[in-house]
């Protein structure tokens, strides 16, 4: 089951998104502490407002990361920190939008990681990118432009109307 929490934080919100799966019941004791709980990740997107692009951009990315983890694209990694992923659009489905990739790095405003009994989950916090923007993290690396990005105010909230950093 997709399930979509939306958290208001001041004038933004945080839309994560997660998968639901149980495929077998276990009781907590039967639990490593060494596991990860589900693929261990969850999605986390920021916007200046309560929108639908996100929740349906999140779909998208969530669907997608679920196909790399059963191998549908070869040996592709799933998603993680660092990462940069084509969208094949704008972020919000308007032409106009320059946001046509996201890239992935740790928030600094939330504990990126937590831990439930069943095991550890980081929060993967995505940021809509141009394409200057990831030619630039293809150099400099992605922690480098989450860098750029944060100190020109376009990350962690994704602004579809916002122009390039780079």
């Amino acid at each position: 089951m997709l399930t979509s929490k939306r958290i208001e934080r001041s004038h933004r919100y945080i839309l994560i998104e997660r998968l639901c799966t149980k495929s077998i019941q276990l009781s907590f004791e039967d639990y490593s502490s060494s596991q990860v709980s589900g693929f261990g990740t969850e999605l986390v997107l920021e916007t200046p407002a309560q929108t639908q692009w996100a929740v349906k951009a999140l779909a998208q990315l969530l669907a997608y990361n679920i196909l790399l983890a059963h191998g549908r694209f070869g040996d592709a990694e799933r998603l993680d920190y660092g990462a940069r992923v084509p969208l094949g659009g704008p972020i919000n489905f308007d032409p106009a939008c320059a946001l046509r990739f996201v890239a992935i790095g740790r928030a600094d405003h939330y504990e990126a990681t937590f831990s439930l009994p069943s095991g550890a989950v980081d929060l993967l916090h995505l940021v809509g990118i141009t394409e200057s923007e990831r030619d630039y993290a293809k150099i400099h690396g992605t922690a480098s432009l989450i860098e750029l990005l944060h100190k020109t105010g376009a990350f962690p909230v994704t602004n579809p109307a916002r122009a390039a950093v780079t």
